[in-house]
């Protein structure tokens, strides 16, 4: 008796499908189908021009491999463009990289090691040029693998000239309509890396700050500035001298208006004493109408 094979003895339909996924082989094959295919500029185009969607991606550093919050930001947008493709809006996404800034320089240092200290600044910004752009065309790849719709072959890099001018014509309008001022501002620096910090890259250690917020009111004071005005106040002897101030001034005002009443009520008794005076008789109180 022959050994049954059961698995004869089941109904199962056939498919060509593989039993295992492999993705990371058949993903390379699916993006090249999509870029060979054009299937992005193709949906773009099969909607109406007048039905816009327009995405314009906040740039990411070029400087280093993706990690798991560039993926999740690049496909929760790719969520976005892709819907309002299945919802007729003609969606372009236009993908974007920030090539200025301390991360790409703290990463070409790390490079250069000892040899940034024998070249200068032109040779160290060409240093930071090429850096970006070797991981802008890096990213570029990285995002493709994640099935990610956009116009990868155009995007802006702000780095680029063209890029440059455009900020410099727009800087050019608002001087010209007035908006751009000369004042004084602190602008941080760091010793370690030889350059300037933006406000966002200055981290401070914690600290647990004994202060409170007192409001005060403006009374006589300019139209711009009839309002309420917070001060900080870190020190908690500053509160007590303010109270302390306030009690003294509450009791000069005390004492403002009880002189006041004194006052009014000695004028009473002198007038009504003069017009006994004059009447040639005696004040009715006995202690006299001076008292």
């Amino acid at each position: 008796m022959t050994e049954q094979n059961w698995k004869d003895t089941v109904l199962l339909p056939q498919t060509e499908f593989p039993m295992r996924g492999s993705l990371a082989q058949r993903e390379p094959v699916a993006i090249a189908a999509w870029e060979e295919a054009k299937l992005y500029q193709r949906l773009v185009d099969a909607r109406p021009a007048e039905k816009r969607f327009v995405f314009h991606d906040g740039p990411p550093y070029a400087n280093g491999n993706i990690h798991h919050g560039h993926a999740l930001n690049k496909i929760l947008k790719d969520f976005v463009v892709k819907y309002h493709l299945l919802a007729g809006y003609r969606a372009t996404h236009t993908p974007g990289w920030d090539c200025h800034g301390l991360p790409i320089e703290q990463k070409v240092d790390e490079e250069l090691g000892g040899k940034k200290r024998e070249m200068d600044i032109t040779e160290f910004r060409k240093a930071c040029r090429a850096y970006a752009d070797r991981w802008v065309g890096e990213q570029r790849d990285q995002f493709k693998r994640l099935m990610v719709f956009a116009d990868w072959e155009n995007p802006y890099r702000t780095m680029d000239y063209s890029y440059e001018a455009t900020i410099v014509r727009e800087l050019g309008k608002f001087m010209k309509d007035g908006y751009v001022f000369r004042g004084r501002k602190p602008v941080h620096w760091s010793w370690a890396a030889v350059t300037a910090l933006a406000d966002a890259e200055v981290e401070y250690a914690p600290y647990d700050a004994h202060s409170v917020y007192v409001k005060f009111s403006f009374t006589d004071a300019p139209d711009w500035l009839k309002t309420h005005y917070q001060f900080q106040i870190r020190t908690f002897w500053i509160l007590l001298l303010y109270l302390v101030i306030a009690s003294i001034l509450c009791l000069i005002l005390i004492g403002f208006l009880l002189f006041f009443l004194i006052a009014i009520w000695w004028i009473v008794r002198c007038v009504k004493g003069l017009k006994y005076l004059d009447q040639g008789a005696a004040y009715p109180d006995h202690r006299g109408w001076l008292f």
